[in-house]
């Protein structure tokens, strides 16, 4: 029996009256990122309670995302070896939606004050992530117009220089 992709897998073993569960994926496909790269990126520190799990979702929704843009914009790739610039898709797009998600619970808590005596904390609105957040969105917006073909950076070929008739230098020569 072999595993289909795209699938979770929940086994029970019972051995001698006790049960064990286990669950595990089996290979997502399409995935043109990984959790390290998004851990280990400028939003890592947000994101440091998110389980791999989480972030493993994102990245394979973002890259089935990026094959539908790509099919609907009659610009395919190979999906065995992705270019590029669908791979910083991907990254940017779920570096994005996780911080997004991280913001959008931090707003939930915002405003706290907590006092003790004299001393007082007041922690307000995650201001700070709101710039991180339209940078992140910029930047995948620009890898998702190359997926759609609007955009035609890394794209020029060599061309092969046609000389003039005329070979004459128009100014004289120094000597040294």
């Amino acid at each position: 029996m072999a595993l289909l992709p795209n699938n979770e897998y929940n086994l029970l073993i019972k051995i001698k009256g006790k049960e064990f569960r286990f669950n595990f994926w089996s290979i997502l496909s399409p995935f043109y990122s990984s959790i390290n790269i998004i851990r280990y990126s400028i939003i890592g520190e947000s994101i440091i309670d998110l389980p791999d799990r989480e972030i493993t979702m994102h990245i394979y929704d973002n890259s089935v995302l990026a094959e539908e843009i790509a099919n609907h914009s009659n610009n395919p790739f190979d999906i065995e070896s992705p270019p590029f610039y669908v791979r910083k898709y991907v990254e940017e797009k779920t570096k994005y939606d996780l911080l997004f998600m991280v913001y959008l619970s931090l707003l939930n808590k915002s405003s706290k004050s907590t006092q003790l005596a004299d001393f007082s904390i007041q922690t307000n609105a995650p201001g700070d992530l709101k710039d991180l957040l339209d940078l992140l969105k910029r930047s995948y917006l620009e890898w998702e117009e190359m997926i759609r073909g609007l955009n035609n950076r890394g794209r020029a070929k060599p061309v092969y220089v046609v000389k003039g008739g005329n070979n004459e230098y128009p100014l004289s020569e120094r000597g040294f």
